[in-house]
């Protein structure tokens, strides 16, 4: 993701009405200025030069006030039915140039949906042109960034410290720009493993308060987050997570938590939850390790949705090949699958939001669509009364 100027916002808006039957040029004017230019090709989109501002700053987004308008020619002596027509032809063009903006996922532009407001033109200035007046909010990546750093880190820490690889909350240690983030770990006492993003031109939102999963299922356009490398002592681990799993019922492809890709063994570990057209929540593993390559879903979980973007909620998923168990705790339940991986895992790719099909295909998919506040990985299989504790000081942070 890249950040955008108003000579960027030019550009991809004319190459966008170049591609719109029906609309045949575009200028970025003033409305004044309409009748300063002869010959004009109607219909016409007009933009004015938006001004902007940084009320979502926390997201990375500049927020430009948008007014455009949909003009084709009338005349003086043009019936009222006349002129709503050309209201209705403008209506229709402008749905397009809508749906060329919204079309440009992937952290370039984001329409605010609940902005919009439509005004009838009719026969304005020396053309008597009529149409449609539309101002609505659009943000586009700034350049500035956005630093989540209080001068020192908050006094409250994880008191469960053994075996910690790294404890991260979203209220500290997190850089957000236009294509990077970095988030680095308030605890880390036996290594430090800081957070990236996994594709710069797909970066992950910010609220303030939770990193924001966008749910794209298909390739190359799916927000996440990785440790590019992580080494664990023994077959054990346990990740445990601040979290809200949307109900995303337009998602109809499995969604990732998150994995532990392919290993120098082409070994991995990865957590899915079933989508089924948006009506399921089953919570699916897929273990390859030397022993065995298997799949097994929990039918009995339904993960979806759970916990919501004001109230978040905690799990923890634990791997634990001495019992060939992996364990999942809920806030209100305990879950098991008779099945681990059994290998150490060893200079692996932690991903949180997405999946790969392998080494040899390293494009993100079966995004996750949610938000997450907090996240502790342990190089050990935690019991259920140290996981639960732990999950109790999380949910608080």
């Amino acid at each position: 993701m890249s950040a955008k100027s108003i000579q960027d916002l030019y550009t991809d808006l004319n190459a966008m009405v170049a591609n719109i039957s029906g609309l045949n040029q575009f200028f970025m004017i003033d409305k004044s200025e309409i009748n300063n230019t002869k010959n004009y090709k109607y219909p016409i989109l007009v933009v004015e030069p938006p001004n902007s501002s940084m009320s979502n700053i926390n997201k990375g987004f500049e927020d430009y006030e948008m007014v455009c308008f949909i003009l084709s020619p009338s005349s003086k002596d043009s019936t009222a039915f006349q002129e709503l027509a050309l209201y209705d032809e403008a209506m229709d063009l402008f749905n397009k140039v809508l749906s060329g903006i919204a079309i440009q996922r992937g952290g370039k532009y984001v329409v605010l949906m609940d902005s919009f407001e439509f005004e009838r033109i009719s026969r304005v200035g020396a053309d008597q042109v009529s149409g449609l007046k539309v101002t609505f909010n659009l943000l586009a990546p700034t350049a500035l960034a956005l630093v989540q750093d209080p001068p020192n880190p908050p006094a409250t820490q994880l008191t469960h410290s053994s075996n910690l690889i790294g404890f991260y909350t979203a209220s500290y240690g997190l850089t957000i720009t236009a294509n990077s983030v970095l988030w680095n770990p308030i605890q880390a006492p036996t290594v430090v493993l800081p957070m990236t993003h996994l594709r710069d031109d797909e970066i992950v939102g910010f609220d303030g308060t939770n990193l924001n999963f966008a749910g794209d299922n298909g390739f190359n356009d799916t927000d996440s987050i990785q440790i590019p490398s992580i080494t664990f002592s023994s077959g054990s681990f346990t990740v445990l997570a601040t979290l809200h799993v949307n109900d995303g019922s337009e998602i109809s492809d499995n969604i990732s938590l998150f994995s532990f890709s392919d290993d120098l063994e082409n070994d991995y570990f990865k957590v899915l939850i079933i989508a089924g057209g948006g009506i399921d929540g089953d919570v699916q593993l897929e273990i390859r390790d030397p022993e065995s390559l298997s799949v097994s879903t929990n039918t009995v979980i339904d993960l979806r949705p759970y916990g919501s973007p004001s109230e978040t909620k905690t799990i923890a998923i634990v791997n634990d090949p001495s019992a060939d168990k992996v364990y999942l705790y809920t806030e209100d339940n305990t879950w098991d699958f008779n099945t681990s991986r059994s290998d150490t895992i060893t200079n692996s790719q932690f991903i949180f939001g997405a999946r790969l099909l392998s080494a040899a295909y390293p494009e993100p998919y079966r995004g996750f669509y949610g938000d997450l506040r907090n996240l502790a990985i342990y190089d050990a299989a935690l019991t259920e009364t140290e996981a639960r504790a732990i999950m109790t000081e999380m949910k608080v942070l």
